[in-house]
């Protein structure tokens, strides 16, 4: 018995009509709320700045976060349509967010918008040398630095005078250093160093290096003290005690 064979015809594909208009229309509503989010999260910056101003940081962060689900009010309030938006197009929205609002908030906090950092005051080192070579030459003085709160310096048969460094910074700028010896304080003796640093080995002062060189006395011990001040009055203090055998 002959089979019948039937010919499958094989449908013709047509491709789906392209809207221009809507296409059109979706960007310049996804390119319009890009912007909104991006002026909205500068909004949610200046809030976490306040908050983190007030000594609020974990607060500051959940509260710039808990913006960006606003967003769902917002948009449409600034008349852009949200219908049409799908998961992925919020999901980019709210990453857009995120990373804007993370660098607003980073820049304001810090330098040189903000300073909310303490400044420092300690590194201590010490040496002795001879006042007859003031100030004293690169690299001839043999420094030490604290041990147990307190640094040990032999003086030697003719040395007759302590030459202490200090270093006082800041993210901004150490606006004054107050020194004291023994709570009595000093003024005119404390000057910034720069350059080939005194002390052996040491290399270049590092930045914010101060120095003082106090004369020694017999059985010389003294308890110096620093306070350093930045531009928004943050206070930083530091000290040891000196022993000179």
């Amino acid at each position: 018995m002959a089979r019948r064979k039937r010919k499958e015809e094989t449908p013709e594909w047509t491709p789906p009509e392209f809207d221009e208009v809507a296409y059109m229309r979706t960007e310049m509503e996804g390119a319009r709320a890009a912007v909104v989010v991006i002026i909205w999260a500068l909004a949610g910056a200046i809030i976490s700045y306040a908050l983190f101003a007030l000594n609020l940081p974990l607060v500051a962060f959940f509260a710039g976060l808990f913006f960006a689900t606003l967003l769902y009010w917002i948009l449409p309030m600034v008349k852009v349509h949200v219908k049409d938006f799908k998961r992925k197009d919020w999901a980019g929205h709210g990453i857009t967010y995120f990373f804007s609002w993370l660098a607003f908030w980073i820049l304001a906090i810090n330098a040189p918008f903000s300073d909310f950092t303490d400044p420092t005051a300690g590194e201590f080192t010490a040496g002795v040398y001879n006042s007859a070579v003031t100030p004293p030459e690169p690299g001839t003085v043999i420094c030490a630095g604290p041990a147990s709160g307190r640094i040990t310096i032999p003086q030697g048969p003719t040395n007759d005078t302590v030459y202490l460094l200090f270093r006082a910074t800041d993210n901004v700028g150490v606006t004054s250093v107050s020194v004291t010896v023994d709570s009595m304080p000093v003024t005119g003796a404390v000057e910034q160093v720069s350059g080939l640093s005194a002390c052996r080995s040491s290399g270049q002062y590092l930045p914010g290096t101060y120095a003082i060189s106090i004369p020694i006395v017999s059985d010389f011990s003294f308890t110096i003290s620093v306070t350093a001040t930045d531009g928004v009055g943050r206070i930083a203090r530091g000290g040891v005690l000196v022993l000179v055998t």
